[in-house]
């Protein structure tokens, strides 16, 4: 009989590389293979391969470069390609490994967002009743994962 374990399930190769490319984007500096290899927990080289896909990926589809300068990775690219793959990145997260959004994304996003200054901060109440508003315009059969988009 083994232990039980408490580390998050396995995910497949579209999740992990999801779940990469949200953590590059939460980062505030480039992050290192054995940094990523650690937040995904598993091994270097598959991280490696998984980031040489997603840079293939990014590449065709955002016209993005994923960078390694000094053994750190960053993506680089204009703005409005950024954020198309952002956007897009994250909804194929929402799906394929909500979890680890929660866990990584969200927090990430949570404390950068309270480094604002106040005055380019959205107070919760308020960004709740704006939710409210746009839900009733989109599809009801996805209302759930909108949600979870939208709060992000």
């Amino acid at each position: 009989m083994s232990p039980p374990t408490s580390q998050a399930p396995a995910l497949s190769a579209s999740g992990r590389r999801s779940h990469l490319l949200l953590l590059l984007y939460s980062a505030t500096a480039s992050c290192s293979l054995a940094q990523l290899a650690h937040r995904c927990g598993i091994d270097a080289d598959t991280v490696q391969s998984d980031l040489a896909q997603l840079e293939a990926e990014i590449a065709t589809l955002y016209r993005l470069t994923l960078l390694c300068r000094e053994g750190s990775y960053r993506i680089e690219g204009n703005v409005l390609n950024h954020r198309l793959c952002l956007f897009d990145g994250l909804r194929r997260a929402l799906r394929l490994c909500p979890d680890r959004v929660e866990r990584d994304f969200t927090a990430a996003l949570t404390h950068q967002w309270r480094d604002l200054p106040p005055a380019l901060q959205i107070p919760p109440p308020r960004l709740a009743e704006a939710l409210e508003r746009l839900l009733p315009l989109l599809p009801a059969q996805r209302a759930n994962s909108n949600r979870q988009f939208l709060a992000l």
